[in-house]
Protein backbone atom coordinates (compact mmCIF):
# COMPACT_ATOMS: atom_id res chain seq x y z
CA UNK A 1 0.00 0.00 0.00
CA UNK A 2 2.98 2.47 0.49
CA UNK A 3 5.02 3.68 -2.78
CA UNK A 4 8.50 4.49 -1.07
CA UNK A 5 10.80 6.66 -2.81
CA UNK A 6 14.66 6.43 -2.78
CA UNK A 7 16.36 9.00 -0.53
CA UNK A 8 19.10 11.48 -1.62
CA UNK A 9 22.54 10.30 -2.54
CA UNK A 10 20.83 6.41 -2.08
CA UNK A 11 20.35 6.90 1.71
CA UNK A 12 17.30 6.03 3.36
CA UNK A 13 13.33 5.82 1.94
CA UNK A 14 10.92 8.40 2.27
CA UNK A 15 6.83 8.67 2.02
CA UNK A 16 6.31 11.24 -0.27
CA UNK A 17 2.00 12.63 0.34
CA UNK A 18 0.22 11.79 -3.04
CA UNK A 19 2.18 8.97 -3.60
CA UNK A 20 1.72 7.12 -0.55
CA UNK A 21 -0.86 7.36 2.55
CA UNK A 22 0.36 9.73 4.59
CA UNK A 23 1.78 13.07 5.29
CA UNK A 24 5.05 12.93 4.62
CA UNK A 25 8.13 11.02 6.21
CA UNK A 26 11.99 9.91 5.97
CA UNK A 27 13.70 6.76 7.36
CA UNK A 28 17.08 6.15 7.30
CA UNK A 29 18.77 3.60 9.48
CA UNK A 30 22.32 4.79 11.05
CA UNK A 31 25.59 2.29 11.70
CA UNK A 32 28.52 2.97 14.20
CA UNK A 33 31.78 1.78 11.95
CA UNK A 34 34.02 2.68 14.53
CA UNK A 35 33.58 0.66 18.16
CA UNK A 36 35.37 2.99 20.64
CA UNK A 37 33.41 5.17 22.06
CA UNK A 38 34.26 9.08 21.65
CA UNK A 39 34.07 11.39 24.66
CA UNK A 40 33.13 14.98 24.28
CA UNK A 41 34.53 17.59 26.50
CA UNK A 42 33.18 21.38 27.56
CA UNK A 43 35.44 23.62 25.44
CA UNK A 44 37.20 26.49 28.43
CA UNK A 45 34.72 29.20 27.32
CA UNK A 46 31.46 26.57 27.92
CA UNK A 47 28.53 27.75 29.45
CA UNK A 48 29.32 31.42 30.08
CA UNK A 49 25.67 32.40 29.35
CA UNK A 50 24.72 30.17 32.47
CA UNK A 51 24.69 30.63 36.12
CA UNK A 52 24.01 27.63 37.99
CA UNK A 53 20.77 28.12 40.81
CA UNK A 54 22.26 27.06 44.69
CA UNK A 55 19.45 28.74 46.12
CA UNK A 56 15.95 27.03 45.10
CA UNK A 57 14.38 28.61 48.58
CA UNK A 58 12.46 31.46 45.92
CA UNK A 59 10.57 28.86 43.87
CA UNK A 60 10.22 25.26 46.10
CA UNK A 61 7.06 26.91 46.64
CA UNK A 62 6.10 26.34 42.59
CA UNK A 63 8.74 23.62 41.90
CA UNK A 64 9.95 19.82 43.31
CA UNK A 65 13.25 20.97 43.67
CA UNK A 66 14.62 17.67 44.72
CA UNK A 67 15.51 15.57 40.65
CA UNK A 68 16.43 18.87 38.81
CA UNK A 69 19.36 21.51 38.75
CA UNK A 70 18.24 24.93 37.71
CA UNK A 71 20.02 27.36 35.38
CA UNK A 72 19.40 31.19 35.05
CA UNK A 73 20.02 31.42 30.60
CA UNK A 74 18.56 34.92 29.17
CA UNK A 75 16.82 35.87 31.72
CA UNK A 76 14.70 32.86 32.26
CA UNK A 77 14.88 30.15 35.19
CA UNK A 78 15.61 26.31 33.70
CA UNK A 79 15.02 23.05 34.90
CA UNK A 80 17.51 20.04 34.00
CA UNK A 81 16.94 16.85 35.53
CA UNK A 82 19.93 15.88 37.47
CA UNK A 83 20.61 12.54 35.72
CA UNK A 84 20.98 14.10 31.98
CA UNK A 85 22.77 17.36 34.01
CA UNK A 86 26.19 16.63 31.77
CA UNK A 87 24.63 16.07 28.64
CA UNK A 88 22.61 18.89 28.34
CA UNK A 89 25.63 21.59 29.15
CA UNK A 90 27.68 20.16 27.10
CA UNK A 91 24.80 20.24 24.07
CA UNK A 92 24.53 23.54 25.37
CA UNK A 93 28.18 24.47 24.99
CA UNK A 94 28.11 22.90 21.31
CA UNK A 95 25.19 23.51 19.65
CA UNK A 96 22.76 26.83 19.54
CA UNK A 97 19.90 26.47 21.57
CA UNK A 98 16.75 28.15 21.32
CA UNK A 99 15.08 26.38 24.08
CA UNK A 100 16.24 24.03 26.42
CA UNK A 101 15.05 22.45 29.72
CA UNK A 102 11.84 23.50 31.54
CA UNK A 103 11.14 27.19 31.50
CA UNK A 104 10.06 27.59 35.24
CA UNK A 105 9.71 31.12 34.95
CA UNK A 106 11.48 35.03 35.18
CA UNK A 107 12.97 35.49 38.38
CA UNK A 108 11.53 39.46 39.24
CA UNK A 109 12.70 41.67 42.18
CA UNK A 110 9.04 40.05 43.70
CA UNK A 111 9.52 36.74 43.20
CA UNK A 112 9.44 34.37 40.32
CA UNK A 113 6.61 34.92 37.66
CA UNK A 114 5.95 31.25 36.39
CA UNK A 115 6.12 30.47 32.99
CA UNK A 116 3.54 28.49 30.87
CA UNK A 117 5.81 24.87 30.70
CA UNK A 118 5.83 24.80 34.37
CA UNK A 119 1.96 24.49 34.82
CA UNK A 120 2.27 22.03 31.42
CA UNK A 121 4.88 19.91 33.60
CA UNK A 122 3.47 17.21 35.63
CA UNK A 123 6.58 16.30 37.34
CA UNK A 124 8.24 19.84 38.21
CA UNK A 125 5.02 21.66 39.48
CA UNK A 126 3.78 21.66 42.70
CA UNK A 127 0.04 21.70 44.23
CA UNK A 128 -1.31 25.03 44.00
CA UNK A 129 -3.88 27.19 44.26
CA UNK A 130 -6.57 26.65 41.19
CA UNK A 131 -9.81 27.98 40.29
CA UNK A 132 -12.34 25.80 38.06
CA UNK A 133 -13.62 27.37 34.82
CA UNK A 134 -16.61 26.84 32.90
CA UNK A 135 -16.39 25.88 29.82
CA UNK A 136 -17.02 29.47 28.29
CA UNK A 137 -14.86 30.87 31.01
CA UNK A 138 -11.93 28.55 29.94
CA UNK A 139 -12.32 29.76 26.15
CA UNK A 140 -12.32 33.25 26.70
CA UNK A 141 -9.28 32.52 28.59
CA UNK A 142 -7.71 30.80 25.90
CA UNK A 143 -8.71 33.32 23.82
CA UNK A 144 -6.78 36.12 26.45
CA UNK A 145 -10.00 37.67 27.04
CA UNK A 146 -10.62 38.55 30.65
CA UNK A 147 -14.23 38.09 33.09
CA UNK A 148 -14.68 37.80 36.41
CA UNK A 149 -12.92 35.21 38.36
CA UNK A 150 -15.39 33.88 41.72
CA UNK A 151 -14.99 35.81 44.90
CA UNK A 152 -13.10 33.29 46.73
CA UNK A 153 -10.33 33.20 44.52
CA UNK A 154 -7.03 33.89 46.23
CA UNK A 155 -4.90 36.59 44.94
CA UNK A 156 -1.38 36.12 43.50
CA UNK A 157 -0.60 33.52 40.53
CA UNK A 158 -3.49 31.01 40.12
CA UNK A 159 -3.97 28.26 37.61
CA UNK A 160 -7.43 28.16 36.31
CA UNK A 161 -8.21 25.01 35.15
CA UNK A 162 -11.46 22.94 33.08
CA UNK A 163 -12.32 19.56 34.21
CA UNK A 164 -9.32 19.71 36.36
CA UNK A 165 -6.80 19.78 33.75
CA UNK A 166 -4.66 23.18 34.20
CA UNK A 167 -4.86 25.51 31.11
CA UNK A 168 -1.91 28.27 32.17
CA UNK A 169 -1.28 30.94 34.83
CA UNK A 170 -3.62 33.93 36.25
CA UNK A 171 -2.23 36.61 38.37
CA UNK A 172 -5.49 37.82 40.26
CA UNK A 173 -5.23 41.51 41.86
CA UNK A 174 -8.46 40.87 43.73
CA UNK A 175 -10.91 42.57 41.13
CA UNK A 176 -9.52 42.09 38.39
CA UNK A 177 -7.00 39.60 36.82
CA UNK A 178 -3.82 39.61 34.80
CA UNK A 179 -3.80 36.60 31.74
CA UNK A 180 -0.75 35.14 31.34
CA UNK A 181 -1.63 32.52 28.92
CA UNK A 182 1.39 32.88 26.20
CA UNK A 183 -0.15 34.96 23.56
CA UNK A 184 1.33 32.44 20.71
CA UNK A 185 -1.12 29.78 21.87
CA UNK A 186 -4.38 31.83 22.35
CA UNK A 187 -7.08 31.00 20.22
CA UNK A 188 -7.26 33.74 17.40
CA UNK A 189 -10.93 33.52 16.21
CA UNK A 190 -13.43 35.37 17.70
CA UNK A 191 -15.27 33.64 20.25
CA UNK A 192 -18.45 34.68 21.94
Amino acid sequence: PFDFVQGRNGIGICGIPGRSKTEGFFIAVLQKTDSTPKSASLSKHANKSLQFQKDTKDISEFVHTEHSNFYLWNNQLLAIPTRFNNECLLLQDKMHLIKWGVNIGELSRKGLIPDHDLIMNHTLRRTFQTVELEESQAVKYLHGDTFQLPSNTPNGFVAPTFQNEPLGWVKNIGNRFNNHYPKEYRIRMRVD
